[in-house]
């Protein structure tokens, strides 16, 4: 890769050279040297953009938890009904990750590896995050859409779901990213018993399912 001469452009090469090498090889194994490798230019020519290892690390963690929030504030601050909030936030959570897979990859995997001051910064963007979903399921919970009794957990089970799929999503797979959130929404929303009907052989009633706790 041949380095711009630009300032801020040769920071944002830099940290996106580090973030595919610290994605592939991990971020304790990989080095400054190799970075630098990859962009073709010496490794001390690297500490005039950063001192370290640890705060390019720093950095990308910062630029994928900002973006992440950014990516998702609109919809939150948004007119819209809970339940449009709720899939919307779900769709674009999905949507990011799958197209910043090793980005997302280093944030996950890596993060831990900062030292507590830096990683303070993170952990708070991260908090952030949850609060917007949070909110969004509080607001359903008081307009009566949601039927939820444990909003911290909905959310940890919401984030979750969401966040995992950078270690099984791939592009040429089966399904789109909006195709997984419409299936992901459908099941939140509907759940995987089987809804009780006339015409249904093997429907799920309240009377069976406390038939069933008792022999649990």
């Amino acid at each position: 890769m041949r380095i711009s001469s630009n300032h801020s452009v040769r920071r944002n090469q830099i940290l996106e050279t580090a973030t595919i090498l610290f994605a592939n090889k991990g971020y304790h194994a990989a080095t400054l040297d190799e970075v630098a490798e990859q962009l073709g230019v010496t490794k001390a020519s690297l500490y005039y953009y950063f001192r370290n290892k640890e705060q390019l690390l720093r950095e990308i963690c910062i630029k994928m938890q900002e973006k992440m929030n950014d990516n998702v504030r609109e919809i939150v601050l948004s007119g819209l009904s809970p339940v449009y909030k709720l899939r919307a936030f779900i769709k674009a959570q999905l949507n990011f990750i799958s197209t910043n897979k090793d980005l997302c990859k280093v944030v996950f995997d890596e993060a831990e590896a900062l030292g507590k001051g830096a990683y303070k910064r993170i952990y708070l963007q991260s908090k952030l995050g949850e609060k917007f979903v949070q909110d969004i399921i509080e607001e359903g919970v008081k307009s009566g859409c949601f039927a939820v009794d444990d909003v911290k957990m909905a959310s940890f089970l919401i984030l979750s779901a969401c966040h995992w799929i950078y270690k099984w999503y791939h592009t040429d797979g089966r399904l789109t990213s909006e195709e997984i959130a419409d299936k992901f929404t459908n099941i939140l929303e509907n759940g995987y018993l089987r809804q009780a009907t006339e015409t249904s052989d093997h429907k799920v009633t309240p009377e069976a399912l406390t038939t069933d706790a008792e022999h649990l």
